[in-house]
């Protein structure tokens, strides 16, 4: 296992690695990842899990330098079947200092994501920005003049629901506030799944369940649903067949 190590003489920190079927190697280690990696609890003569490595490489936050033995050859998914990978807590702690320390690139972010087999929390991150752009983008071209709202103002949130439900991945929201003749708060609610994609839509408001609310409900869904299924599409998650989707649901 690498092992996290303070230099003697100098100030700073270097990895030395030992993987099997190569040589010694050491990472020297740039200050952005020394700080990540003491805030992430670890000191002289800690051991670091090789997805750490990897994560760290992507950005250039450790190099050999090209000095003495490099792991250009070194078959890291053979090296990881020996040993055991980060936490799902750990590699989200790890993700959300590298995001916040460093610019990356989406390409950089999607290799990161690979590495420490977070995928489904950056799409649901990237999920409810993108939603968010959508709406704004929609709302200023005018695309979204059938629905009564104040100003185009909306409210997004996109929450995992990977351990409340056992096949459950996220649930979106959607509020904002009716203008005449309803003049009152509304929120969709688009639950999704893993296996099946949508699986139900909700609509919820403070007002009484005319004809005319049902026609609004109808009409927002009609604008919404398009931008949420691309929006899924867009970072990789199936939205699923509109065969099995039920009708949306109307609560009170």
């Amino acid at each position: 296992m690498p092992t996290f190590n303070e230099y003697v003489n100098e100030q700073g920190y270097f990895i030395r690695a030992r993987p099997y079927n190569s040589g010694n190697i050491t990472y020297q280690v740039k200050p952005t990842a020394e700080a990540i990696l003491e805030k992430l609890g670890y000191e002289d003569g800690d051991e670091v899990n090789w997805q750490t490595i990897q994560a760290l490489k992507v950005p250039n936050l450790i190099h050999t330098g090209k000095q003495g033995t490099t792991d250009d050859d070194v078959d890291f998914r053979a090296v990881r079947e020996s040993i055991d990978d980060l936490t799902t807590e750990q590699a989200r702690t790890l993700l959300k200092e590298l995001r916040s320390q460093t610019t990356l690139s989406n390409s950089q972010s999607q290799e990161i994501e690979e590495i420490l087999d977070v995928q489904s929390e950056l799409q649901l991150s990237r999920l409810e920005e993108n939603i968010t752009g959508a709406l704004k983008h929609a709302g200023k071209a005018g695309e979204l003049s059938s629905i009564a709202v104040t100003d185009y103002e909306f409210g997004v949130g996109v929450s995992d629901q990977r351990e409340e439900s056992e096949d459950g991945l996220c649930k979106i929201s959607i509020t904002g506030s009716l203008d005449e003749p309803f003049n009152g708060p509304y929120q969709h609610r688009i639950f999704v799944c893993q296996e099946h994609g949508v699986k139900y839509w909700r609509f919820r408001g403070n007002f009484d369940q005319s004809w005319e609310f049902k026609s609004e409900m109808y009409r927002q869904i009609g604008v919404l649903l398009p931008i949420i299924i691309e929006e899924l599409k867009q970072v990789g998650i199936d939205p699923g067949s509109p065969k099995g989707t039920p009708y949306p649901l109307i609560d009170r």
